[in-house]
């Protein structure tokens, strides 16, 4: 009898931690990805509005209704990812 070996191969895709702020008029939507066991948190004018553990590598979507004038909006991901954006509202 011939022996058989049978072997399987497994791909697993891993993202990069990102994220990005898009505005329109003004409203604001951040999206974080792949931050998967680490915190995502959301600042306004460097004033915290959002913070939570991401359980999956799923998109984190943030949306919040921006003052008029000048606004600074910051995503952090824990492990060191961060965006800013300045966005000004009319």
């Amino acid at each position: 009898t011939d022996d058989v070996v049978v072997s399987a191969t497994k791909t697993v895709t891993v993202g990069i931690t990102d994220a990005q702020v898009d505005v329109v008029g003004k409203r604001v939507t951040a999206v974080a990805s792949f931050s998967k066991g680490k915190t995502v948190a959301f600042y306004v004018n460097g004033e915290k509005k959002w913070s939570k553990l991401s359980a999956s590598d799923a998109d984190v979507v943030l949306n919040y209704n921006l003052k008029k004038g000048r606004n600074t909006v910051t995503v952090k991901i824990s492990g060191g990812f961060v965006t800013s954006e300045v966005i000004v509202v009319k």
